[in-house]
């Protein structure tokens, strides 16, 4: 799965509008000069998570959007869909099958299920959490360090880097 700049853009506007007190609207321009985003593109974006029920629109002069639900009930894998992200590892895991499409090799890859278990976990973990979770999340680090992978990565690249 690979988070494109729509992905990003969706998350990070509709984050803000978690922030707010959820009865005010806030304009998209307003969001767009916070986070240094693209209007035109955020326009482009809200029009789709409007028809996904994620917001609600308010005209005016005062107008803007705001939240349909609360933060606590809003999935990132709701808000990824609504964006019109993929939000499945490979063409052939169980995603793209239920679209109606089906891996030519299912029968013989040998990591078939491996992608499948991958897409699994992947969307059960955006599943579960909430535009009300990102705040809890913390920098990358500590998680680097807890699995070692960090560890391993900074090896590498400073081994490459050096020339060895």
């Amino acid at each position: 799965m690979r988070l494109t700049t729509k992905g990003r853009y969706t998350l990070y506007a509709l984050h803000e509008l978690a922030k707010g007190d959820g009865a005010s609207p806030t304009a998209l321009s307003v969001i767009a000069k916070d986070r240094d985003l693209s209007l035109n593109y955020l326009e482009q974006l809200f029009v789709r998570l409007r028809k996904g029920g994620l917001v609600t629109s308010v005209r005016g002069p005062r107008g803007g959007y705001r939240l349909s639900r609360s933060p606590k009930e809003i999935t990132i894998g709701e808000i990824l869909r609504a964006s019109g992200e993929d939000v499945f590892p490979v063409h052939c895991c169980k995603e793209f099958a239920e679209a109606g499409k089906k891996c030519p090799q299912v029968d013989t890859c040998k990591a078939h299920h491996l992608w499948e278990a991958l897409g699994d976990t992947i969307n059960g973990f955006l599943d579960s959490t909430t535009l009300d979770d990102v705040d809890k999340f913390v920098p990358a680090a500590p998680v680097a360090a807890l699995t070692g992978l960090g560890a391993a990565r900074g090896a590498r690249e400073l081994k490459y880097a050096s020339g060895q």
